[in-house]
């Protein structure tokens, strides 16, 4: 979690995966998501490239949760980043410019955003 609340919960020592600018991949939400009747609740994806001089340097971890909480987040979480930092978007394909030397690097897990509800799913 890097922000719960509104307040940045990052690390308070400091590593280079911290510190340094990196690649970084994270989701977050507005109050409206984790608290009904708050306000708007927006889905926050966000992909940052970086390790990429001319193009991006990428984001420490203090850079990231300000991003969020200028987006308008209240609740935030860090994922995988480095080489598998990727955002792919159906119709457009891998959107970002990846670091990994292959380009679109294999991963055993996402996080996937499908268009309305499952219909085999019931909701209470």
């Amino acid at each position: 979690m890097i922000l719960k609340n509104g307040q940045m919960l990052g690390p308070s020592t400091c590593d280079s995966y911290i510190c340094d600018r990196n690649p970084r991949t994270a989701v977050g939400a507005t109050s409206g998501c984790i608290t009904p009747g708050t306000g708007v609740c927006r889905i926050i994806l966000l992909t940052v490239d970086g390790r990429q001089p001319g193009y991006s340097l990428g984001m420490t971890f203090p850079q990231l949760e300000s991003a969020f909480l200028r987006l308008g987040a209240t609740w935030a979480m860090n994922l995988d980043g480095g080489g598998s930092t990727t955002m792919w978007i159906r119709g457009r394909g891998v959107v970002n410019r990846p670091t990994d030397p292959s380009g679109e690097r294999s991963v055993v897990n996402a996080l996937v955003v499908l268009p309305g509800t499952d219909p085999s799913e019931t909701l209470p």
